[in-house]
């Protein structure tokens, strides 16, 4: 027998090789099938550790030329899908057998530029780019990350990368003049794959070609984490539009379906969505600097409360940007669709951008720019094949070399007259400099310690690459390049020459900055790119420029870091940028809100606000039009918008950097540019008003704006008021974002932030306008970021300007500060749903959570001062908006801090008048339609962590003097509705008195105290939270109270823990839902022997409950075990002396401890009660599960250990033994015989004890045996194969006694295990297969229930082999599935036939039906997936037929107690809910009636049984009689239709005639019995009524209830023929 990992893993990756070999039989329209089996046969290998060459060879001879190493090399599609999967093998398995494989690989590579190619059919190369520059992409990717992990095969590998490029640009070289198809078609796009991989490689554990290739994830429909996903730190976007997509948040708090983040199944997690949504104050600028979460607010799910947890980004953020190419695609879904090929934007794989992409490559960049950032461990180059690189690129890169490729690639476009596919290119220079250059790029700038002649020979070159490019991009116009401001979408797949001459550009820029090591240098360098971002682009380049202007900001940044006595000048050149500002910002903020367009804070005539923190809104659809709004990113619009943020947010991030650079230097640099900045806000925010009070007119604005825009002329002609608020919003935001990112970068700077604030605060609501929400929002990133020094002062703003914006709305406002709180009021909201989102450690949590507290309930205060203030009738929750509307932000909090188990008093008091205004003001009062749905979904999460309200002083003094809401502030009709309505809700006629004794602050606690802990137990997840009822049972200041508030917390308590028996009942049966269910009773009988008596009612009524709703636990091993174990800590109290202090006892196998009561009278009144209780409950359980309760207690027996305390005297096991002779009932063959003649017999002739102790004394037997096995066994699987071996020799030779023992043995064996041993369990379930015997059956049973009593974990494995076994039985034709055999006919009988009955050896399923019968009615209580185990048995033993010959299950009388047990097991599953109301309910149903209908269709035959046999018989035939009368109710209810017609039930309409065909014809002629059935009355199935028709199952129910009666007299008369 097979056993261990190698072998199921070897076992693994051969089907997944035959799926590879059979793939010819797919459909031809599986495009992906063989490449998509490769490489999950490729995955499946690499999981094997160690894996034997032979069977890798399997897919290595899927390889062209695997064993001829010489040939000719041909690629084909299956051929390169084998060769990657090879390698992604190498690379997934750790490097196995890498000599042979890279040896391959190597020849692959060298043999590529002389191979042959051979394209498949169109359909299937659905790629963009050239299959030969796929497949060489894909190769070297592979070999570059093989020679990152394989130091030793490094140089070999390079090398002979280097030889190919060599190769590659020689044959490049030569083409002048030459018209060669296979150069243009195969060797250049070879070189561009080699070119796009050469030198990446991956640091990570997930190599890139890994990552390319992914097969086990279904390709995002969003990349935004918010919506679920993780963080992709290889995302398909461009560099220069990441602040879209890479920088990946999405701008939204949002609080995800409350089931999965610690909130259970309640009616929250049905929504399934989030309760609340706000939007992200986090600017792009800040997501790589922010600070990093804490591992606590981790651990608590707090990554998606804002965005894709930006706030947890680490600084060393990295992004893998694909393509230079193109700006319109890098959209805010983060992944780029190939529209050409009909590939959405949202389904992208990675290996669909990588084989559209021109010039596309991995590179680590920022997440909105070029920035390449280099790997924290890279592929290391030496100078020599450095040096080779630069030759080479200095003779691809020549005019005429890059000219003759151009003339050659025209001459064969036109000699192949576009019959090409997959051949995007129509010229080669511009994709050739881009991936050479990036090549260059990627490398150098992660190599350090170079020699200064190879990197001023590197600077010469590329200086003159970069003059020659921009004397290009002057002399080529854009015009096709679809980049106008009013040009259509541009797909990825086009060709854009100009775009590619743009990126050559931005890599020069890069290269530029590396190469210098001068100052004198670097400054010519910023004056040049200085002139670059200030020059003045024409509108139709905006776009196309993009990557250069990007390079060329980054450069400034980098190398004020770099050279820092030049901080000053790239922070001058960068400042000027933002706020003078360009005339490349100004021109994009003017055409992309141009017609008062694009997404914009302020007011229509299009001067407002513009600052995305988040793309969503830009997906949306234009209203009613169903097309993407007008400022979405793939508008013309919304790509320019896109555009002017990354823009601004790069030179943000490189104006910060400049700055800490420069604090090196000159500390007082930063104060000299806030000066700066801070007097470029006030000039460009003038004032509205002038000294009398006037507004100004806009031509004196715009004089006034003339002083900072230098640069803009407007003609007068065409001047218009629109343009001045633009620009001086432009200006304003750029200074505000870049002041509230420096506060964040410098946080630690005391001094600095408070400047900042301080400018912040002179500017805010100075006027009123739209900037003042955003300097809400950078105040709050700044307390988001950790700036501690400001923390407090800008929380304490907040607060103010929430409570004095609450106040009545007039119309007639004229105090501005007022009226700007009421402007930027939902903004200082959604500023704390951030910083709640966001703030780390616990004590800042605690501090601000108590402040939102203490805020909510002064805005509760205020309403309720503002009520009084009205004249005339108002409830309080007119005014309760301002409240309800800081409920998600409380919740957000919440959700990431752990239950409060023992906050502060404050806060303590803080969560009750929480609790108090919630219910006073209706927040927690479901489909009430009063207030939005998430506020009370919001109050259900503060209500999972929320304390409990028990009292820290006298409940009546505390609530009369310190609560929110006093006596005095309710009128008496309002006391009395709120009386009554807590009486409706409690149902409870004893405390109603008590009830309307109570004032207005007991009612409305005892109602919070009611809706807490109700919704708590409905929507937490935590299954100990209902264990908190009884600690306001067990509170002291609550149980002394006189006025009757424990009675009426008892009620709640009750009524709380019926909700929680609905919510836990509504659960899935899972084996975890049965854990909880055993721990609550366990909870449950600890209460029960509480010190107060009280305490120990509600425990007993609560146990008497529990126990009514989930039945199962009667039968449950560790509940018993439990209950018998207190009952020893009780009985052991006794002996205790009771003037001693009363101890607490650990109850054991639980982590409760009991207190014991102080006198020994108590103790003994708890232990009689206790005692009687326990009684109760194991007579109980012995009713109905006696077998398994049996095995339970004998285990319980077993697993005393000896050095247990007392164990001679244990009170667990004397309660254990008892109830088993007291209540063992009857022996099987004596139940169903009369009360007269039991009477008469001793006890010990009817009683079934003597079951319990000769299984107690096989298992203790076996047990033993097996251990000494053990202790004196080297080698444990030696005992095990040995009694494997013994047991099949015992049935070889039929020794019955020698394979009992051994069944025994191999069970006590398995027992020990602690993990199933799948052979062992299979000897046991198969035993009844391999000697099919009555004694064995009985013996496997014994064995059966032992251990599915000492491990109930093994269930499910147990039940399907047991289940397998089943089936092969029915296959062999054993026992009731054996045919019938044929009877002899006594009027012509011959000699040597025998008239005697002859019944099929039925006794062996006898046995086994009565175990199946009780173990599904154990599984139809607690677990669901043994019910599904249980329908296929019974699925496969039911046929559909009836009076078919031979039966599937014999028809002979003897066969009446196996086959309507299994149709009685039937009939259990489909009355009850265990099944679901489907199709294959319908089934089951259908074979039950048709496996009894079966029955009747066999010749009628004499009962062979014994009398008490047959007597049990009679007894179940009449239960099955009651459960087919009862099953009427659920034909109508719980039947799905099959079909229109039914083949095995006669027509509704004709009656049953001796004409009617079919099955039902031979019934009625081959059943003797069915001969007294009138069959000649009128059908059944004729009209019940005049209107109303009988189904066929509701006739087929007639029909069996018929011939039940009939049956069950026949048997009757054969016991009693006289009467």
């Amino acid at each position: 027998m097979e056993r261990g990992l190698g072998e199921g893993d070897r076992k693994t990756s051969n089907s997944h090789a035959l799926s590879v070999t059979n793939e010819n039989k797919m459909a031809s329209g599986d495009i992906d099938y063989h490449a998509r089996s490769l490489l999950q046969l490729a995955r499946s290998l690499s999981a094997i550790k160690s894996a034997p060459w032979n069977q890798v060879s399997r897919l290595m001879s899927m390889c062209p030329n695997h064993n001829n190493f010489t040939g000719t090399l041909v690629l084909d599609g299956r051929g390169q899908s084998a060769i990657i999967a090879l390698g992604v093998y190498l690379l997934e398995s750790g490097l196995q057998h890498k000599d042979i494989i890279l040896k391959y690989l190597l020849m692959i590579l060298e043999k590529m530029p002389n191979s042959d190619w051979t394209d498949g059919p169109r359909g299937i190369n659905k790629f963009n780019l050239p299959m030969a520059e796929c497949f060489s992409f894909c190769l070297n990717t592979i070999l570059c990350d093989v020679a990152f992990r394989l130091p030793e095969y490094k140089d070999k590998i390079i090398f002979a990368q280097l030889r190919v490029l060599d190769t590659m640009t020689s044959l490049c070289e030569q083409a002048s003049g030459h018209v060669t198809e296979k150069l243009c078609l195969r060797q250049i796009p070879l070189l561009l794959g080699l070119a796009r991989s050469m030198g990446r490689s991956s640091d990570e554990d997930l190599s890139l070609i890994s990552h390319l290739l992914s097969v086990h994830e279904t390709p995002p429909k969003s990349s935004t984490p918010s919506q679920g996903q993780h963080y992709n730190p290889y995302s398909s976007v461009y560099p220069y539009y990441a602040s879209s997509g890479t920088a990946n948040y999405s701008g939204r708090i949002t609080i995800k379906g409350l089931d999965g983040n610690g909130l259970g199944s309640g009616t929250l997690s049905s929504r399934g969505g989030h309760f609340n949504t706000f939007r992200s104050i986090l600017p792009r600028t800040l997501s790589t600097v922010f600070v990093q979460g804490d591992a606590a607010s981790t651990s608590m799910g707090s990554t998606d409360a804002i965005g894709d947890g930006s706030g947890e980004r680490k600084t060393s953020y990295r992004d893998r940007s694909p393509s230079p190419l193109d700006t319109s695609s890098r959209d805010i879904s983060n992944s780029v669709g190939c529209h050409s090929i009909t590939t959405s934007a949202g389904d992208s794989f990675p290996h669909t951008i990588y084989y559209n992409k021109i010039a596309s490559s991995f590179t680590r960049t920022r997440p909105w720019g070029f920035e390449i950032i280099p790997e924290q461990d890279h592929l290391k180059f030496t100078e020599e094949q450095l040096d080779l690189i630069l030759q080479v690129a200095k003779r691809l890169l020549k005019k005429r070399v890059l000219g003759g490729l151009d003339h050659v690639l025209k001459d064969v476009l036109t000699s192949l007259n576009g019959k090409m596919f997959r051949f995007p290119y129509k010229s080669f220079s511009e994709t050739i400099s881009v991936v050479i250059l990036a090549l260059m790029r990627d490398i150098l700038e992660q190599e350090k310690d170079l020699s200064p002649s190879f990197m001023k020979e590197v600077q010469d070159f590329v200086k003159s690459l970069y003059m020659a490019g921009q004397a290009e991009l002057q002399s080529k116009p854009s015009a096709s390049s679809g980049m106008s401001v009013g040009g259509g979408e541009h797909k990825i797949t086009e060709f854009n020459p100009y775009q590619l001459l743009v990126h050559a550009n931005g890599a020069c820029v890069d290269l530029l900055f590396w190469s210098i090591k001068e100052e004198s240098e670097a400054e010519n360098l910023c004056v040049k790119l200085t002139e670059r971002i200030s020059s003045n682009t024409e509108r139709r380049l905006l776009l196309s420029h993009t990557p250069l202007l990007l390079a060329s900001l980054e450069a400034l940044g980098k190398m004020a870091v770099k050279f820092p006595t030049l901080s000053n000048a790239m922070v001058a050149s960068l400042r000027d940028f933002l706020v003078s500002p360009s005339p490349i910002l100004s021109k994009l903020n003017k055409y992309s809100i141009s017609d008062g367009l694009g997404l914009q804070a302020g007011s229509s005539s299009g001067g407002g606000i513009r600052i995305t923190v988040t793309d969503e809104e830009e997906k949306k659809e234009g209203p009613n039009t169903g097309k993407p709004g007008q400022g979405s990113i793939k508008s013309p619009k919304g790509r320019l918008l896109v555009t002017m943020e990354n823009l601004r947010d790069n030179a943000i991030h490189n104006i910060c950097r400049a700055l800490k650079a420069g604090q090196q230097l000159d500390p007082e640099c930063v104060p000299a540019f806030l000066a700066s900045i801070s007097n470029r806000l006030y000039r460009a925010e003038l004032s509205d008003r002038l000294a009398s009070g006037q507004t100004k007119s806009a031509e004196a604005r715009w004089q006034h704006l003339q002083m900072v825009m230098k640069f803009i002329k407007p003609n007068s002609n065409h001047f218009r008021p629109v343009d001045v608020e633009r620009e001086s919003n432009l200006i304003s935001t750029n200074t505000i974002l870049t002041l509230g990112h420096l506060a964040v970068v410098l946080k630690n700077d005391k001094r600095l932030v408070e400047s900042i604030l301080q400018i912040f605060q002179q500017r805010f609501c100075s006027p009123p306008s739209q900037l003042d929400v955003l300097i809400v929002d950078q105040m709050g990133c700044m307390v988001m970021a950790g700036c501690t020094s400001i923390c407090h002062e800008v929380l304490s703003m907040f607060a103010q300007i929430s409570v004095e914006s609450s106040s009545p709305y007039n119309v007639n406002e004229v105090d501005d500060k007022l009226r700007g709180f009421r402007l930027v009021s939902r903004a200082v909201i959604n500023a704390f749903a951030n910083i709640a989102a966001n703030l780390n450690g616990e004590a800042e949590q605690l501090d601000l959570l108590s402040r939102l507290l203490e805020l909510f309930i002064q805005l509760g205060l205020e309403a309720k001062r503002m009520n009084e203030k009205v004249s005339g009738p108002m409830k309080a929750s007119s005014s309760a908006g301002n409240l309800g509307l800081h409920i998600p932000v409380i919740a957000v909090l919440l959700r990431r801090l752990p239950p409060m188990k023992e906050p502060n008093r404050r806060l303590h008091k803080l969560f009750r008048d929480f609790w108090q205004f919630s219910v006073v003001m209706g927040f927690t009062n479901e489909n009430q339609g009063l207030w939005p749905p998430e506020w009370y979904e919001g109050v259900c999460l503060i209500a999972t962590k929320s304390p409990l309200l028990t009292s820290k002083e006298h409940i009546s003094k505390e609530l009369l003097y310190n609560t929110a809401l006093r006596n005095d502030t309710v009128a008496p009709n309002e006391l009395t509705d709120l009386k009554n309505n807590i009486s409706a809700l409690l149902e409870n006629a004893e405390v109603t008195a008590i009830i309307n004794r109570l004032n207005f602050a007991q009612c409305t606690y005892l109602l919070s105290v009611y809706k807490l802990e109700t919704l708590r137990v409905t929507h937490t997840s935590d299954p100990t939270a209902v264990y908190g009822i009884f600690d306001y049972l067990e509170d002291k200041f609550i149980f002394l109270d006189k006025l009757g508030m424990w009675n009426c917390i008892a009620a709640v308590t009750e009524k709380t823990f019926d909700k929680y028996m609905d919510v836990l009942d509504a659960k899935p049966k899972t084996e975890e839902k049965e854990k909880d269910i055993e721990a609550h009773a366990q909870f449950l009988l600890v209460k029960f022997n509480h010190t107060y008596k009280r305490v120990r009612l509600m425990a007993d009524k609560f146990i008497s409950k529990f126990v009514s709703r989930f039945p199962h636990l009667l039968w449950s091993g560790n509940f018993l075990r439990t209950m018998l174990d207190i009952l020893q800590v009780v009985c052991t109290a006794l002996d205790l002396d009771p003037h001693e202090d009363a101890p607490e006892i650990q109850i054991p196998g639980t982590p409760y401890k009991l207190r014991i009561m102080d006198n020994l009278v108590s103790r003994e009144q708890v232990v009689k009660d206790y005692s009687a209780r326990s009684s109760t409950i194991l007579q109980e359980a012995m009713k109905w599960a006696p077998n398994t309760v049996r095995s339970h207690l004998i285990e319980y027996v077993l697993k005393m250990d000896l050095e247990a305390q007392k164990l001679l005297q244990h009170s667990g096991l004397a309660m254990a033994t008892e109830s088993v002779l007291s209540f063992a009932g009857y022996r099987g063959t004596v139940a169903t015989t009369g009360t007269s003649s039991l009477d008469r017999r001793p006890r010990c002739v009817n009683s079934e004890s003597s079951n319990f102790m000769a299984n107690l004394s096989i298992r203790s037997r076996y047990l033993g045996e097996v251990n000494g096995m053990l202790d004196i066994s080297d080698n444990p699987e030696t005992v095990e194969c040995k009694l494997c071996e013994t047991l099949d020799k015992a049935f070889a030779k039929k020794d019955i006694m020698l394979a009992k023992q051994t069944m025994f043995r191999i069970t006590a064996l398995q027992i020990t295990k602690q993990e199933v041993k799948r052979y062992l369990l299979q000897a046991i379930c198969w035993a009844p297969v391999k000697f099919f015997n009555a004694d064995i059956m009985q013996v496997a049973i014994m064995c059966w229930e032992w251990m599915l009593s000492a491990r109930p974990e093994f269930t499910v494995q147990f039940l399907c082999l047991m289940t397998t076994a089943w089936q092969v039985c029915a296959d062999m034709k054993l026992g009731i599935f054996a045919p019938d055999k044929p009877r002899a006919d006594p009027l012509a009988k011959a000699e040597f036939q025998m008239l005697a009955p002859q019944p099929a050896l039925v006794a062996p399923h006898n046995i086994w039906t009565k175990f199946l019968q009780e173990r599904i009615e154990i599984a139809k209580y607690s677990d669901s997936q043994q019910i599904k185990i249980f329908l296929s048995l019974l699925n496969k033993s039911l046929s559909v037929q009836i009076g078919s010959r031979p039966s599937i299950i014999s028809r002979h009388t003897a066969a009446i107690g196996p086959r309507f047990r299994l149709l009685s097991m039937g009939l259990s599953l489909l009355q009850g809910d265990n099944l679901p109301n489907t199709p294959a309910k319908t089934v089951l149903r259908e074979r039950v009636y048709a496996a009894t209908l079966d029955f009747f269709c066999g010749p009628p035959i004499c009962p062979s049984q014994a009398p008490i046999e047959l007597k049990e018989d009679i007894t179940l035939l009449i239960q099955y009689w009651q459960k087919m009368h009862y099953d009427k109710k659920h034909l109508s209810v719980n039947t799905v239709p099959l079909a229109d017609t039914m083949e095995n039930y006669p027509s509704a309409s004709p009656p049953l005639t001796t004409a009617s065909s079919g099955a039902y014809s031979d019934l009625r002629v081959q059943s003797g019995w069915m001969n007294t059935f009138n069959s000649n009355s009128s059908s059944i199935y004729s009209k019940r009524s005049n209107t109303e028709l009988l189904t066929p199952n509701q006739g087929g129910n007639v029909i069996i209830k018929s011939h039940l009666d009939i049956s069950i007299e026949n048997f009757q008369s054969h016991i009693h023929p006289l009467f």
